[in-house]
């Protein structure tokens, strides 16, 4: 039963995941992984792991996207999503 709700939720999300196959392929993608994000928490936010941690605040998932998620595409950069 459960295999059958993950394989729906790959087939559902394919275009969101990302399948590792490797270590090297693992650390090559956690290298790209500049801090983590609460798009479901309100209010939404996204911490950037340097030092000093930096922490931003945002009204809606839309002024996050636009703010700081759409402009740091183009960097291959990438967040943790804890929710």
């Amino acid at each position: 039963m459960v295999r059958r709700k993950l394989g729906a939720l790959e087939r559902k999300n394919s275009s969101e995941m990302i399948l590792l196959a490797s270590k090297e392929e693992s650390d090559i993608w956690n290298s790209g992984c500049v801090g983590c994000r609460g798009v479901m928490d309100n209010p939404r936010w996204l911490a950037l792991t340097g030092k000093p941690e930096t922490k931003f605040v945002f009204d809606s998932t839309e002024a996050l996207d636009g703010q700081l998620i759409v402009p740091l595409d183009p960097a291959e950069w990438h967040m943790f999503d804890t929710n």
